[in-house]
């Protein structure tokens, strides 16, 4: 199996470009790794929160919204698989989570968990 590391731009909350970002580089490597790796946060970008629970909400998306369908239809798509990172909602939680999408299925999303991080109570 050959993994790709991939440092590409993202924006503070432009998913859109995010994904377009992904796509791109599993367009570049198609046929030459079997999954590429994004950074913590990818998805949303890595400073997209503001640490204010009622304003983030908004920007995290749950495991199986409309966004994680299309990341999933590209691993088909370009037969690349894909680990990222990105602010997960369930529920009422908010989660630093990890996702892995392989052959059009979410396979692995671990959600980071320590101690503090993301409360409704925690000032930035």
């Amino acid at each position: 199996m050959k993994i790709g590391l991939v440092s590409y731009e993202f924006r503070n909350n432009d998913i859109a470009f995010s994904v377009s970002q992904i796509e791109k580089a599993m367009g570049s490597l198609q046929g030459k790794v079997s999954l590429l790796c994004f950074g913590e946060a990818f998805l949303q970008g890595f400073d997209a929160l503001s640490w204010n629970y009622d304003h983030d909400k908004h920007i995290a998306i749950s495991a199986d919204s409309e966004i994680m369908q299309q990341l999933c239809g590209m691993t088909l798509r370009y037969e690349v698989g894909i680990l990222f990172g990105y602010i997960e909602k369930c529920n009422d939680s908010l989660y630093s989570s990890c996702a892995v999408i392989v052959n059009g299925k979410l396979v692995h999303n671990y959600r980071r968990i320590s101690k503090g991080w993301k409360t409704r109570n925690h000032q930035h």
